[in-house]
């Protein structure tokens, strides 16, 4: 509980209630400098800071606090921000309350890194909030390679998507309309394989076809497509998947499509978009004489909006535009 604010006469008895008396004894003003054995470095009352020394008077103290209030801010674009690291050296274990507002978009450079973490040192007593005006956005991941077409086969799976935002203590979130949005995972590539088309009764053709590769998914670091698959014989329409990015996920690429009856590779899936799984590639379609036709690989998991690892989070005025689970 804070000194009362100006407005009538403040005692000893009353700074001392809220700071406490590390000497012991008799009281006075010279015992609770900022920084000193009372009182925290980077302490304010109504009319500013407490000095650390020189003259101090008990009007210094009207409004002031046994906590210490850290601000900080992003207001350019940024990766990978952790929040305890970033807490300054002003902070204090166990009376601080830090906020961060971000101002500008937050993402990570990777699927195994976050937009934001909140770091996991903090003390029992400290509060952590995050307004958020902009958006915090995980990696998209990357999308599966088209598989191969000398035989059968599959393409590859679609790489997981990373989380938004980091809990490593309880959090609380003003969503100003901002975004919190988990990465979307990697489209899975098409598969590969040979189609069977008998040109007349003594004759047939082999036709190896390559399935193409699956698209990156959403994130501020958008996930890589996915290269064509190898081995092919032919190149018709076969495409690498798109790159996602901010905005979306990649398109998938087409699988090598030679002419009619002659087998096709599977066309690779779209990355998905913030906080949503990527979609799985085709399947090879066979010739009209059979064949071997691979799977389409499946589509990456979709990143979190918000990581827990146990620990709460608490919105106030409503969770805003959160994209991907809160688990």
């Amino acid at each position: 509980m804070a000194v009362k604010d100006s407005g009538s006469s403040l005692a000893i008895s009353e700074i001392v209630a809220e700071f406490g008396d590390a000497a012991g004894g008799s009281d006075s003003l010279s015992e609770y400098y900022a920084g000193g054995q009372n009182v925290p470095s980077g302490a304010t009352g109504e009319s500013g800071s407490i000095p650390t020394s020189g003259t101090i008077s008990m009007s210094q103290f009207y409004g002031s606090t046994n906590r210490i209030a850290i601000a900080l801010q992003i207001s350019s674009t940024t990766q990978n921000y952790n929040i305890y690291s970033n807490r300054g050296g002003t902070y204090s274990a166990g009376i601080s309350d830090v906020t961060l507002t971000v101002q500008a978009i937050v993402g990570s450079s990777s699927t195994g890194g976050y937009g934001i973490d909140t770091g996991n040192q903090w003390a029992s007593g400290d509060t952590v909030k995050i307004i958020n005006n902009s958006q915090i956005v995980g990696a998209g991941g990357e999308g599966g390679n088209g598989g191969a077409a000398d035989a059968a086969h599959a393409g590859q799976a679609g790489a997981s998507a990373g989380a938004a935002l980091n809990l490593g203590f309880d959090t609380t979130i003003q969503n100003n309309g901002g975004n919190i949005r988990g990465g979307g995972g990697g489209g899975g590539g098409g598969g590969g394989g040979r189609g069977i088309y008998q040109i007349d009764k003594n004759q047939s053709q082999t036709i190896a076809s390559a399935g193409g590769g699956g698209g990156g998914g959403a994130g501020q670091t958008g996930g890589p497509g996915g290269a064509v698959g190898m081995n092919t014989s032919q190149t018709t329409n076969l495409a690498a998947g798109q790159a996602g990015s901010i905005s979306g996920g990649g398109s998938g690429g087409a699988g090598a499509t030679p002419q009619s009856q002659r087998g096709e590779g599977g066309n690779g899936g779209a990355g998905g978009g913030a906080g949503q799984a990527g979609s799985a590639g085709q399947a090879h379609t066979q010739g009209a004489n059979g064949g071997q036709s691979g799977a389409g690989g499946a589509g990456g998991a979709a990143g979190k909006a918000i990581n827990l690892n146990g620990n709460s989070v608490t919105y106030e005025d409503g969770s805003g535009n959160v994209q991907g689970a809160v688990s």
